[in-house]
């Protein structure tokens, strides 16, 4: 019993670890996918001409100093503002999806944390369990040591009333031949 559980908490570990890895790799990913796309950004903006740069986009993932949303734009043809919007919609897209996989992560970070803990009290009782087994395991042995003691003694005493009962018998008998004869 015991050891099954410890072997479906192994395995709930196990499966906490892969689910770790796979979420800091999709992590890893996307924050390479997000620098990707604020350079291909960047490269469009450039195309559109200097003129039409109005604010910093920065590819190492921290803030921009200057307000997206604020910001005028220079550029007047339909073209240009669908293509400016649709690169903001991704980039808020991409940074809500690395935010929701940052609070999974930690979340699997706790979980597994918590499993940790509850792996190392399984094994605490396995080996309160082992000792308990060997010291039941020791009592055990003494009581069938006992055990094959008495029985020897039953056995022997078992052969010594025998032995005393025909005896007895023989001591009768022979009373009653000598008590004949006289």
């Amino acid at each position: 019993m015991v050891i099954e559980e410890v072997s479906c908490i192994q395995n709930h570990l196990e499966i906490e670890k892969t689910c770790r890895e796979s979420a800091e790799a999709l992590a890893t990913k996307l924050n390479k996918e997000n620098k990707t796309l604020k350079r291909i950004s960047m490269l469009y903006m450039a195309k559109l001409g200097p003129d039409i740069i109005t604010e910093e986009i920065n590819i190492d993932g921290e803030e921009s100093s200057t307000d997206i949303e604020g910001s005028p734009v220079a550029c007047d043809s339909v073209q240009c503002q669908q293509l400016i919007k649709d690169l903001r919609d991704q980039i808020i897209s991409l940074q809500e999806e690395k935010k929701n996989i940052v609070i999974e992560l930690e979340n699997l970070r706790h979980k597994c944390a918590e499993d940790t803990v509850e792996v190392n009290k399984v094994k605490e009782e396995n080996a309160a369990l082992k000792a308990e087994v060997h010291e039941q395991q020791k009592v055990l042995e003494k009581c069938n040591r006992v055990s094959v003691l008495a029985v020897e003694e039953y056995e022997e005493l078992q052969v010594n009333f025998e032995l005393e009962k025909n005896l007895r018998k023989r001591a009768e008998s022979f009373a009653q031949e000598s008590g004949v004869g006289m």
